[in-house]
């Protein structure tokens, strides 16, 4: 549990045993882990900066694990960068995807993805003034490498095999 938060596998142990124990010793942690005394003391000292173990304050040789809360915490603070980390992710891909088409030479100019209409798209004329306010009237939808106004989505005008 511990080790997907960035803990060793024998802080999380120790830690998994204390919070089953009331408190404990380095020695009794050591034979109920398996783990050796050094290294139960290098969790110990992990955990204590972790926040996630404490000395008992009358007899300090003695441990006890703070609450599971305090890792619940942990998660959610954990869940939280994730999610930034997500949407900053989105943006970077986004961005990706729009230079990509750019440097393959597909801009909203050359498909007609602009909310003026078909601009110069080869072998065709201009749209007539009337078809032109259609364009701005209804947001365009792109089908392969070619735009459709969105009436055109459930009409039988549109192509089959498209998105939407």
């Amino acid at each position: 549990m511990l080790t997907k938060l960035g803990a060793t596998p024998a802080e999380d142990r120790v830690y998994r045993f204390l919070v089953t124990a009331v408190s404990a010793p380095e020695c009794e942690i050591a034979d109920a882990t398996g783990l050796s005394e050094d290294d139960v003391r290098e969790a110990l000292e992990s955990l204590i900066r972790r926040g996630l173990v404490e000395p008992m304050p009358d007899s300090p040789s003695r441990f006890v694990a703070a609450s599971p809360g305090v890792v619940e915490s942990m998660i959610s603070e954990r869940l939280s960068e994730l999610r930034t980390a997500q949407q900053t992710l989105d943006g970077l891909a986004s961005h990706y995807r729009v230079l990509a088409l750019r440097a393959r030479g597909v801009g909203a100019r050359r498909t007609g993805l602009d909310d003026s209409g078909p601009q110069e798209l080869p072998g065709q004329q201009h749209p007539s003034p009337k078809r032109r306010q259609r364009w701005r009237t209804y947001q365009p939808v792109a089908w392969g490498c070619v735009a459709f106004p969105r009436h055109w989505r459930t009409s039988a005008r549109a192509p089959s095999g498209g998105l939407g």
